[in-house]
Formats: structure tokens, sequence, C-alpha cells
């Protein structure tokens, strides 16, 4: 009996770090180190939510929840229709 060993697609272990890293590529030229200006934020989060992205507010999150429900206010094209917000 003969095997023959088929060619399988090459498989990255990787793939939600190299997502990470596009994306923080994207405004990487925005940052000072760490820090992200105030006038660069609406840009960045327009940049980084991508449609099917879940976005996850965790701890005691009231501010962030707050900033992120003004944000969708303000600017509702920003988050994509297919985004899922939790908060």
């Amino acid at each position: 009996m003969e095997y023959k060993h088929q060619q399988q697609a090459t498989r990255s272990w990787t793939t939600r770090r190299d997502e990470k890293k596009g994306r923080m590529q994207l405004v990487s030229s925005w940052m000072s180190g760490p820090l992200l200006p105030r006038e660069k934020l609406v840009e960045s989060l327009e940049a980084l939510i991508a449609p099917a992205d879940r976005i996850e507010l965790e701890g005691d999150n009231q501010k962030q929840a707050d900033f992120l429900s003004l944000f969708h206010a303000l600017w509702p094209r920003s988050i994509p229709r297919n985004c899922t917000t939790c908060i």
C-alpha cells in the first residue's frame, strides 16, 4: 500500500497576534511610545475597529462605556454595523 502525502495549506498559529500587529501598525505613526494623542483618538478608533469585531469593556467600565456610547452617538458610521458592543 502506497501512502501519498497531500500537501496542506500552511496554517498560522499566530493569527490573532498577526492581526493585532497589523492593526497597531495602522496607528503607530501617531503614537509617542505607548501614548496616543487625544486629537487622534477618533481617527484611531475608526482605523482599528473592523467589521465583525467585538468591543468589550471589562472591570469598572462606566467611564469607558460613557465614552464609547458618546463616540457612537456622535460618529455612528465610525463603528461598523455588524460590530458587537458588549458593555
